[in-house]
């Protein structure tokens, strides 16, 4: 039971040397850990949003985003979410539209979130606290 003491309060110092840091690489290797689970465990998309927006950024990056997709909505949907969809768009120009290069960008942001908790946490507390905070995003989904 020492040794995994040991062990943790080696993770806990190490995550708190660098809070911010350390919180991004923890949640992009478990946002990239779900990616590989995903892959291997369901065939298609794991929410039906999921394949919404994939076909909505693949008209986007094809040159078929117009009033005619989904009328009424296809293209302020598209625009609303332009945070996500645009840099989306021009990976899959770039890339072709593979569900992985989306689920990529998802993680990233993810992180780049996890890591901006642990850096607000860092403004406001101590290090442990902000690395607690980052480490809860870090691990929702």
């Amino acid at each position: 039971m020492s040794a995994l003491r040991a062990v943790a309060g080696g993770i806990w110092r190490w995550l708190c040397r660098n809070p911010v840091g350390s919180v991004f690489l923890v949640a992009l290797a478990a946002r990239f850990l779900a990616i590989a689970v995903l892959a291997v465990v369901v065939d298609g998309v794991a929410i039906p949003d999921e394949a919404q927006y994939l076909d909505l950024v693949g008209a986007a990056a094809t040159g078929r985003l117009d009033e005619g997709f989904w009328p009424g909505y296809g293209e302020s949907l598209y625009v609303s979410i332009r945070t996500f969809s645009w840099p989306l768009t021009a990976l899959f120009w770039l890339f072709g539209p593979h569900r992985v290069i989306a689920q990529l960008l998802a993680a990233l942001f993810g992180a780049v979130a996890a890591g901006g908790v642990a850096m607000l946490g860092l403004r406001w507390a101590d290090r442990q606290v902000a690395v607690g905070a980052g480490l809860v995003v870090a691990f929702l989904p």
